[in-house]
């Protein structure tokens, strides 16, 4: 009987967990190791095991956690005690404490409340007042993509039809593309990133991109068998303020991260003022300057 890889790797982590699991009725059930009052359990050490790794890596993955976790907790006490005062550490240690609560509880309440959906409609009326906020990073295009057998025996037509810009020539060129050999891509009705076409076709446009698609709107080549045509229909230059049907996604990356902000400086503003009326906090200088 043959045994999967994921059954050899529970089979060789049992047997890992079973080894450590003779030692542990010295520190109690789950515990694999204890130094004063800190112990390290089986559960902790199975959440920094990375998900995906199988096998005996997955031994010397759990080895090498224990081992650091040993020497991190031996090194710190024995620097605890060189040191004496550790006034200034502790001091330093619940400020960073205190920061790391207060940054995970704004950013639960904030991404609760920032991530709410916009309206469509509120799209539009910002991109309009911020329109330069959202630049071309590269030339977005629309257009036609088609991959071809070069032997099929409906290729000089299809080469008529994708230049075409006759709505009736365009429903021609579908039907002409039903074949399951050929790849057909239609966005003349949506703007995409011409790398995501470049990436399709064996057509290098890295040199200079603008330049080429300002002088030419319809490319052929041929490799591997395939005929590859993209005919562009629109393009915009890097650089350029994107068309706000491109720019959709940004504009609504952009309102929720200034939804993020407003929240974050109103939970603020509220938090000081209730603690200043309950007389949770004294300030003696101006905040507002």
């Amino acid at each position: 009987m043959r045994l999967s890889i994921k059954y050899i790797f529970l089979l060789l982590l049992a047997a890992f967990f079973t080894a450590c699991t003779k030692q542990q009725s010295r520190g109690g059930a789950g515990i694999l190791v204890k130094i004063g009052e800190d112990a390290l359990t089986v559960n902790e050490l199975r959440k920094n095991i990375p998900d995906g790794v199988t096998g005996t890596d997955s031994i010397r993955i759990a080895r090498a956690f224990i081992r650091s976790w040993i020497d991190t907790r031996l090194m710190a006490d024995f620097a605890a005690e060189s040191i004496g005062d550790m006034t200034e550490i502790n001091r330093l240690t619940e400020q960073y404490r205190n920061q790391l609560i207060a940054q995970e509880y704004r950013r639960k309440i904030i991404m609760a409340e920032a991530s709410k959906s916009f309206s469509f409609d509120s799209l539009k009326p910002f991109y309009d007042e911020n329109s330069k906020l959202f630049v071309a990073r590269q030339p977005l295009v629309r257009g036609i993509y088609v991959k071809v057998p070069v032997d099929a025996p409906n290729l000089q037509t299809i080469k008529k039809l994708y230049k075409s810009k006759r709505i009736q020539d365009i429903d021609r060129l579908e039907k002409e593309c039903l074949d399951a050999s050929i790849i057909y891509d239609y966005f003349e009705d949506r703007w995409v990133e011409l790398e995501q076409v470049e990436t399709r076709i064996p057509i290098d446009f890295s040199e200079a991109p603008d330049a080429i698609l300002s002088k030419k709107n319809d490319f052929e080549s041929e490799a591997n068998g395939f005929v590859y045509l993209f005919h562009v229909s629109d393009y915009v230059p890097t650089g350029n303020v994107m068309p706000f049907e491109a720019a959709t996604e940004q504009i609504m990356q952009e309102l929720i991260f200034r939804r993020q902000t407003e929240l974050d400086r109103q939970m603020r503003r509220e938090l000081l003022l209730e603690a200043s009326q309950k007389g949770k906090v004294e300030i003696f200088c101006d905040l507002d300057s």
